[in-house]
C-alpha cells in the first residue's frame, strides 16, 4: 500500500488561518529575502488603499501553538480581536521610559575597542529568513490583516508576553509611538523575532543614538545575545536601515 506525503507546509497554513480567522497565503520555499521585502513593500502600499496592513509571519508549531493557546484562551479569535482593538494605545513613549529606567545597560568598558575594524552595515532587507537561515518545517507566510493601523496587527495575532517579551499591550503602544515619530510599521513576525519596516530610515545620527537606548529597552536581548554587543553599535546599525529587528530569548 502506498501512502500519500502529508503536505506540512499547508496544513500549517490552515492551522494559522483555523486559530486567527484570518488567509494566510503561503509563500515559495526557495524565495529570496529580497523578494520577500519587494512583495511586502508592493503589498503595504496595496493595503493603504484598500484599507489592509500587510505582515509576514514566520510559521511553525510552536509558533502556531502559541497563538492558537492565547486565542483560545481570550474567548476565541473575534472576541479577543474586538478585546485588542479596543485597548488604550496612547502611552508608548512612556512605556519605553519605564523600561529605560530599569533596563541594566551594558558596561561601556566591555564594548569594542577603537582600534579594531568597525563597519556596520545598513540593513534592508528582512533578516533571518532565507531558505538556509530557516528551521526545518518553518514556513513563510502573508496575511492581509483588515487595518489600516499597522500596530493592531496584535490583535489578530498574538505574540508577546513570554520570558522578557513584553505583553502585547506594551508592544503596540511602542509600536504606534514608533509609526507615529519614524513611520515604522510592524512587518515580520515568528516565534521569538520582531522586525519593523521603515520606508524613510532615520540618517541623523544623535536621532539613531536616542533610538538605539530605545530599541535596547525594549528588547536588551538585541544587544547581549544577538551580536550587536553595545548600545553604540546598535545605533549604528540603524542609520540608512529599512529594518529594525528585535529579538527575544
Amino acid at each position: 500500500m502506498f501512502f500519500k506525503k502529508k503536505n506540512r507546509g499547508k496544513d500549517l497554513l490552515e492551522k494559522f488561518s483555523e486559530a486567527t480567522e484570518c488567509r494566510f497565503e503561503a509563500l515559495p520555499d526557495d524565495i529570496e529575502p529580497d523578494e520577500v521585502m519587494k512583495i511586502y513593500v508592493r503589498e503595504l502600499e496595496n493595503g493603504k488603499a484598500a484599507g489592509y496592513t500587510p505582515v509576514i509571519v514566520v510559521a511553525d508549531d510552536v509558533f502556531y501553538n502559541l497563538i492558537n493557546d492565547r486565542i483560545k484562551g481570550g474567548g476565541g479569535a473575534q472576541n479577543y480581536n474586538r478585546a485588542y482593538l479596543s485597548t488604550d494605545v496612547s502611552d508608548g513613549e512612556e512605556v519605553l521610559r519605564r523600561r529605560y529606567e530599569n533596563a541594566f545597560f551594558p558596561d561601556e568598558s566591555e564594548e569594542m575597542p577603537e582600534d579594531e575594524p568597525f563597519d556596520v552595515p545598513s540593513v534592508k532587507s528582512f533578516i533571518g529568513i532565507s531558505k538556509e537561515e530557516l528551521f526545518d518545517g518553518e514556513k513563510l507566510l502573508l496575511v492581509r490583516l483588515p487595518t489600516t493601523e499597522p500596530w493592531r496587527i496584535f490583535a489578530w495575532i498574538p505574540f508577546g508576553g513570554w520570558n522578557e517579551c513584553p505583553p502585547d499591550t506594551e508592544i503596540m503602544s511602542v509600536a504606534k509611538y514608533w509609526y507615529d515619530k519614524y513611520g515604522a510599521v510592524p512587518a515580520l513576525l515568528s516565534r521569538d523575532t520582531l522586525q519593523f519596516y521603515v520606508a524613510a530610515p532615520v540618517t541623523d545620527g544623535t536621532v539613531a543614538n536616542e533610538l538605539a537606548k530605545e530599541q535596547f529597552s525594549f528588547s536588551p536581548d538585541i544587544v547581549y545575545q544577538g551580536g550587536v554587543g553595545s548600545i553604540d553599535t546598535l545605533a549604528r546599525s540603524i542609520l540608512y536601515s529599512n529594518v529594525w529587528f528585535f529579538w527575544w530569548d
